[in-house]
């Protein structure tokens, strides 16, 4: 198996809101990012395949990409991210926007299998979400799925 990475710039705007709080307690968890505001991502998508004897190739990148296009950027490139269809529901933290990109990807990325989906904003904000055959969760100890997430504030 041979893993290759690419990686897709966007722009969104996006609030930190959960539907299962009112205002002033999403101001007071999410402070100024509960207001309006954007950003600039960048998504790594990471992907494995066997390479083809005749082809040399494991995936074919050209098709990673335009899935990636179309199933993903378009929705979220220069939008708002909680009106973005395949987001419905998903409060948009890394955490959530990275589980949402693996849901949205590892089904329609056949033959190759998704890996790894990482997001980046800023150069100090990272959520990567290394994944398994089924959706990934947070599970202490299971090293096949599992989450990681750096963030340092200022």
């Amino acid at each position: 198996m041979i893993e290759l990475t690419r990686v897709y710039h966007f722009s969104a705007a996006h609030r930190l809101v959960s539907p299962q709080l009112d205002a002033s307690a999403n101001a007071a968890l999410y402070g100024p990012c509960a207001r309006a505001h954007g950003h600039n991502y960048y998504v790594e998508v990471t992907v494995a395949g066997t390479p083809d004897p005749v082809t040399g190739m494991a995936v074919d990148l050209g098709q990673i990409d335009a899935t990636v296009a179309d199933r993903l950027l378009q929705h979220v490139d220069h939008h708002t991210l909680e009106t973005a269809p395949p987001l419905a529901g998903v409060i948009t933290t890394g955490e959530g926007l990275a589980r949402a990109f693996w849901d949205i990807l590892a089904p329609v990325l056949a033959p190759a299998t998704l890996r790894r989906v990482r997001l980046r904003w800023r150069r100090t904000r990272q959520t990567g979400l290394a994944g398994c055959a089924s959706t990934p969760r947070r599970v202490s100890g299971n090293r096949e799925c599992r989450i990681r997430w750096k963030c340092r504030r200022r």
